[in-house]
């Protein structure tokens, strides 16, 4: 599995799964709930790009339209900068 901020990308013989923890089962293993079923890598790296970006406009915080789209930006890079050192 490859961890991406809070998200964790798998992969069975069809596709890709972008997962998030969930917990722990009864034996203490972690449990993940699947979110998505992305085919390509590239598109799974999309989706948590936009799940990040989505979870930062809903945060509540009132800014303004120019710092937003910073906001938007600096995240996306952010998850680049990360794939691009591994």
């Amino acid at each position: 599995m490859i961890k991406v901020k809070d998200y964790f990308i798998d992969a069975d013989t069809n596709c890709y799964l972008v997962k998030k923890e969930s917990g722990k089962d009864k034996d203490g293993k972690t449990t993940y709930n699947t979110l998505w079923y992305p085919v390509t890598l590239t598109r799974a790296i999309e989706l948590i790009i936009k799940a990040e970006q989505r979870k930062a406009v809903g945060s509540n915080e009132l800014i303004t339209l120019k710092d937003a789209i910073k906001q938007l930006k600096d995240i996306e890079e952010e998850i680049k900068a990360l794939i691009s050192n591994v």
